[in-house]
């Protein structure tokens, strides 16, 4: 678990007591571009984030979790 703040569209964002895990990188769209994919656990909500375009850019997906 850590506090931390993370960039999510070139705006920062507090996370606290979440657990931030690198999931995998490469180049997904095949532009010859690596994309990173991280996981960030609240506890209640899982939210999977792809950074790209030299993390200029990302894109999220959240998961309620139980």
């Amino acid at each position: 678990m850590c506090i931390c703040i993370v960039l999510i569209n070139d705006k920062p964002k507090l996370i606290e007591k979440s657990s931030i895990q690198f999931i995998d990188a490469g180049d997904f769209d095949n532009d010859g571009k690596l994309e990173f994919l991280f996981k960030l656990d609240t506890g209640f909500l899982v939210t999977y984030i792809l950074f790209y375009n030299e993390f200029k850019k990302s894109v999220k997906f959240e998961v309620f979790s139980n």
